[in-house]
């Protein structure tokens, strides 16, 4: 033993540096096996499936990953557990060190309690999240208290739907350019991705709305539109099937030359947009709204100012809530015209019901749709079965989940038992797809039956875009736009999913795996959801095209 000990100590004095890797690694394992201890203990006892002393949860995720598509979305995980294991509506998941301990909820009561009876903060890991894709922790999905608020009161004038019908003929026009790109795949019978037509038709809507800019993503490149989309691309996804994909340091490189990019070119559309309306079309956007608040009110400090009259701390937090916009104002609407099309062109019935409702609202003459709409966009509010379908669209498909942080004095109450539950050190997960699939909240929850929502039956469990002070500012824009591209669209075309085609699609260029291996359904749907950025459809959905004929 002593002469073991010798050997090291002589070692040690020889070369410092070893001696300094091996104090170092000693610590790393102590301090791994201290936080080992600590999160296997902590769900000791709390409801959720068998956990192991060693491992933890982690068995329960590998099996479950044998059974699903790789890369399917983790939103859908809660619900494959709940049902396999016979656990409550609520549980805990422990898969340390790979993520944090997850508290899984598919209960609407105890989501009220977290997002609106109580709206706890966004948990570290949006944040962390937030500040890759953005490169701000000031943004308003991830801000908290006061600054949260603050930034929220500046944009929500933007947004009122009041406002947001002077930008219908905007809406419109891009949605037609998206039309002429359509009618094309349809003249050449190709397969092509109906994600990224429709990411880039979102992106060139959501950038007018917001900047009073024309960014024309859609029929020609454009610097903002495309670090957008390699941004969504490269943000490490915190897959349970790609844990890896954090540490890639490439994808840092890739991010930060995207970040540099929106920053500069968002830059110059402030500079060049100044507070005397010189530089503006007649109607108000998002942007101005902010502009002339400023914060409350205060016009910008002169002694910090910009050249162009914003000031320069101010701007730099405009930027990146701007960003933020965007990235989630083109994400949800992409999604959900996808999957829209894509439902409806398996449900002939319900296909029928809304463009019977099209033709009696904007009568029967194709080329007068539009200008219908730009003059009177009131006659969106009269597609009951059109909104019926968004709705069940998003049911099925919500683009993602709140992710709220537990506190110390915070606990939930089981709303069956009265029982309440700890919350501290845990990542709240109100689980959209959980809750949107459950058969005590949604009767055959798999099938695609719009007609839930034609009553005015409320859905407490209905949370695509979450509830409370925290809900989407901008999902009344969402459901907006998809009115206006599904009136202009399901009329002219016939679309459906082309999965049998996927192989034609390799080596386009995109950021597709084109993976057709192994098992490529979730709940009977090849067309399932898989993380990029938000949720989006498997493979950018390959789809083809043609002129529907009357």
């Amino acid at each position: 033993m002593s002469r073991s000990a010798d050997s090291v100590a002589g070692v040690a004095t020889a070369n410092p540096v070893i001696a300094a890797i091996v104090v170092l690694s000693a610590g790393l394992i102590v301090r791994f096996a201290i936080n080992l201890h600590f999160y296997r203990t902590l769900v000791r006892g709390l409801p959720g499936p068998p956990h192991h002393p060693l491992w933890g949860h982690l068995p329960v995720i590998v099996d479950l990953l044998k059974t699903l598509p790789l890369r399917t979305h983790p939103q859908c995980y809660a619900r494959f557990i709940q049902e396999k294991y016979g656990l409550g509506d609520f549980f805990y998941l422990d898969a340390w060190p790979f993520s944090y301990v997850l508290l899984m909820i598919v209960d609407p009561d105890i989501t009220y309690q977290i997002t609106v009876k109580s709206s706890l903060p966004k948990h570290k890991a949006v944040k962390d999240f937030m500040k890759l894709l953005v490169d701000s922790h000031v943004n308003l999905v991830s801000s908290d208290g006061i600054e949260w608020s603050t930034w929220r009161r500046s944009f929500n004038p933007g947004f009122s739907v009041s406002h947001l019908m002077t930008h219908i003929p905007g809406i419109v026009e891009d949605s037609l350019v998206f039309c002429d790109i359509l009618h094309e795949h349809a003249r050449k019978g190709d397969v092509f991705r109906l994600e990224e037509a429709a990411t880039r038709l979102t992106i060139d809507i959501i950038a007018r709305v917001i900047l009073d800019t024309r960014l024309n993503s859609q029929t020609s490149d454009n610097e903002l539109a495309n670090a957008i989309q390699s941004q969504v691309q490269w943000i490490p996804q915190g897959s349970p099937s790609a844990p890896w994909d954090a540490y890639n340091p490439w994808a840092l490189v890739v991010l930060w030359w995207n970040t540099r990019k929106m920053t500069n070119y968002l830059s110059k559309v402030l500079d060049q947009r100044d507070t005397t309306g010189a530089n503006r079309s007649k109607r108000k956007h998002v942007i101005d709204f902010v502009l002339e608040t400023s914060l409350g009110g205060k016009r910008p400090n002169t002694s910090t100012t910009t050249a162009k009259g914003i000031d320069s701390t101010f701007k730099k937090h405009v930027i990146s809530q701007v960003k933020t916009l965007l990235f989630a104002g083109h994400d949800t609407v992409s999604g959900t015209i996808c999957y829209a099309l894509h439902l409806l062109s398996k449900d002939a019935e319900w296909l029928a019901k809304v463009r019977k409702e099209h033709d009696q609202v904007f009568g029967p003459d194709l080329d007068n749709a539009p200008q219908l709409i730009k003059s009177n966009g009131h006659l969106l509010q009269k597609l009951e079965y059109t909104l019926a379908v968004i709705k069940e669209v998003l049911r099925l498909y919500p683009p993602a989940s709140s992710v709220r942080a537990g506190e110390k004095n915070f606990f939930i109450r089981d709303p069956k038992t009265g029982t309440c539950w700890p919350t501290e050190h845990c990542m709240l997960l109100p689980v959209d797809v959980g809750l949107h699939r459950h058969p005590s909240h949604f009767p055959d929850p798999h099938a695609f039956r719009p007609d839930r929502f034609l009553s005015k039956e409320s859905h407490p469990a209905y949370v695509p875009f979450s509830k409370g002070p925290r809900t989407c500012i901008g999902q009344e824009l969402a459901v907006i736009e998809v009115k206006i591209i599904l009136v202009l669209v399901l009329r002219r075309f016939d679309i459906r999913a082309a999965y049998e085609d996927l192989a034609l699609l390799k080596g386009d260029g995109s950021c597709w795996p084109n993976d057709t291996g192994g098992i490529q359904e979730v709940w009977g749907e090849e067309a399932y959801q898989v993380m990029q950025g938000s949720a989006k459809p498997r493979e950018g959905m390959p789809a083809r095209v043609s002129l529907r004929t009357r």
